[in-house]
C-alpha cells in the first residue's frame, strides 16, 4: 500500500509539473527557464507548508508518502533539497547546510557537464569508427571524408590533429573546399597568416569564390 501511495502521488506530481511548467512558459516565454523556476519555487513553498502542517497534525504514513514522497518528489526534487537545507540550518548544522547547498548546485552542475562530455565522446567514438570503415571511391568522396573526420576532431577540440589532416590532404592536391575549410580552422587557431594564404590560393583557383572573397575582406 505504501508503494502504491508513492506511485499514485508520483503520477499526479509529474502531471502537475508538466501543466505548471507549460503555463509558465506560455505566460513568460522561453528565453529563460521560467517553467523550471515556477515548479521549483512552488514545490519549495508546498513542502515547507505541508511538512510543518503534517508535524502538527496526525497524518497517516500513506498520506505522507502520497503527498510528500510521491507527489512533491515527482513535482520537483528541488523542494526536498530546499527543505533539508533549511532544517540543517535551523538545527545549527550551518556547515552541513552550506555543504549540502554547494554539493547540490556546484557539484551538480559539474556532474551535468561531465555527463554531456561523456555522451559526446561516445558519439564521437562511434562516428569516428564509422568513418574508418568508409572507402572513398573518388576524389570528391575523399574530400568529403577528410572534411567529416576533421569536423569530428574540431568538435572535440583537437584542432592540431584536424589541421594535420587538412595539411596531409592538401599536400596531395589543392582542393578549393579543403583550402577554405583549412582557412576557417586557421582562423580558430589564431593563425591569420595561414588563413590569408589559403584564401588567396583559393582565389587563384576560383577568382569568383564568394565565400573566399568575403572571408578575405574581413581579414584585411
Amino acid at each position: 500500500m505504501h508503494i502504491l501511495s508513492i506511485a499514485f502521488g508520483g503520477a499526479i506530481g509529474a502531471v502537475l509539473r508538466y501543466i505548471i511548467s507549460g503555463l509558465a512558459y506560455d505566460r513568460f516565454g522561453a528565453d529563460f527557464p521560467y517553467g523550471t523556476l515556477a515548479v521549483n519555487l512552488a514545490g519549495c513553498f508546498l513542502i515547507g507548508f505541508l511538512s510543518y502542517a503534517f508535524s502538527e497534525t496526525a497524518v497517516s504514513p500513506n498520506t505522507r508518502a502520497l503527498i510528500l514522497t510521491g507527489g512533491l518528489g515527482a513535482f520537483t526534487t528541488f523542494s526536498t533539497y530546499g527543505l533539508e537545507s533549511v532544517y540543517l540550518w535551523r538545527d545549527g548544522e550551518i556547515q552541513t547546510a552550506l555543504l549540502n547547498i554547494l554539493a547540490n548546485n556546484i557539484i551538480g552542475l559539474l556532474f551535468v557537464t561531465a555527463g554531456i562530455i561523456l555522451a559526446r565522446r561516445k558519439e564521437y567514438q562511434r562516428a569516428w569508427e564509422l568513418t574508418e570503415g568508409l572507402k572513398p571511391a573518388n576524389e570528391e568522396q575523399r574530400q568529403a571524408w577528410v572534411r567529416l573526420r576533421a569536423e569530428l576532431l574540431i568538435d572535440q577540440g583537437r584542432l592540431k590533429e584536424a589541421m594535420a589532416l587538412y595539411d596531409e590532404a592538401l599536400e596531395r592536391e589543392l582542393q578549393p573546399e579543403l583550402l577554405y575549410a583549412r582557412a576557417m580552422l586557421a582562423e580558430k587557431m589564431g593563425r591569420l597568416d595561414l588563413l590569408e594564404r589559403d584564401l588567396r590560393t583559393l582565389l587563384e583557383l576560383e577568382p569568383d569564390n564568394a565565400q573566399a572573397l568575403n572571408a578575405l575582406g574581413y581579414t584585411l
